[in-house]
């Protein structure tokens, strides 16, 4: 085979093999309504994925996957931690069915796959074994400034959480829930969802007023300006997402609307619509099979192309 047929047929392997990504749409909660939608980022299609008040849902808060590929969903009014399959959003189980704790809202599996859920009023976080949902302990008590806690995220060994009305971001230690810092002094408005960005930096939507995002130095907590001037219409950013694909994704406290940007540049892309008024998101996580057929894919494109170098 000659030299042009060869570099022909690597680039339409490479190209091909490269357009295939690991597809994940996007799972919505709607606070007002009960239910859960799923968006497909692409075509912008929705489906509900949860009906309405499906194992009890009151008043849905954050929605995460947990380390067994299911939903899990917070139930605000009945402080329940509900699960659901996640490949069909069937109703599961109860996870956690109040226990110590009463105003279940936020929570984030740590990286030793066990569920770390806050209590609002009482600004404490709890920790439930993440196979069965069992009590386990107070991992973060009400102290140095802990005060209505929101999103939380486990980065780098360290828990980092948001402080909703005072507008500050805290760090704990990953393992033993000890106090590391203030990480993020005072934003000067109240804050409910933050994330990090594939550039490593912290990325802060201010509410009231503000209505805009913050940029973040994501090793000193310093501030590297403004992301995102301001939003549209009126409502107050509830949830912050960064997508794989790079873009940055929020949703309002009243909008039917997920807006999505350019995660490097800030610039407005698009809005994708949906029936129903949402909170916090999640992405879809990639079936292991998938993965795994990507995987082999990719070796088989691989052999093709030595073979064919070799002729």
């Amino acid at each position: 085979m000659g030299k042009k047929y060869k570099r022909i047929l690597t680039a339409m392997l490479c190209v091909f093999f490269l357009s295939l990504s690991l597809h994940a749409d996007l799972i919505v909660v709607d606070y007002y309504n009960d239910k859960a939608i799923r968006m497909d980022e692409t075509t912008g299609s929705s489906n509900v994925f949860i009906s309405p008040a499906s194992g009890g849902l009151d008043g849905p808060g954050t929605v995460t996957f947990g380390p067994d590929g299911n939903l899990y969903v917070s139930s605000w009014y009945n402080n329940r931690i509900l699960r659901y399959n996640g490949q069909t959003g069937q109703f599961m189980d109860t996870f956690i069915n109040h226990g110590p704790s009463t105003d279940l809202w936020t929570m984030a599996f740590g990286p030793d796959n066990n569920l770390y859920v806050s209590e609002w009023n009482t600004a404490r976080i709890w920790k439930y074994n993440g196979q069965t949902g069992a009590y386990m302990n107070v991992f973060v008590s009400s102290s140095e400034g802990l005060d209505s806690p929101n999103e939380m995220q486990f980065k780098d060994g360290k828990l980092y959480v948001v402080n909703t009305y005072n507008g500050t971001i805290l760090r704990y230690d990953a393992q033993t829930g000890q106090f590391i810092d203030t990480f993020i002094a005072s934003v000067g408005a109240s804050v409910t969802s933050f994330d990090f960005g594939a550039d490593g930096n912290i990325y802060v939507g201010r509410r009231g007023s503000y209505k805009d995002i913050l940029k973040f130095h994501g090793q000193t907590g310093l501030l590297m300006g403004t992301f995102v001037s301001s939003i549209p219409g009126t409502s107050d950013i509830y949830d912050i997402e960064f997508n794989n694909d790079g873009s940055m994704l929020y949703v309002t406290t009243s909008a039917n609307q997920v807006h999505r940007y350019n995660g490097l540049t800030g610039q407005y892309i698009d809005a994708l619509s949906f029936s129903g008024q949402a909170t916090y998101m999640t992405f879809t996580s990639v079936p292991e099979t998938q993965s795994l057929g990507l995987v082999f894919l990719s070796l088989i494109a691989f052999l093709f192309i030595r073979f064919f170098h070799r002729l």
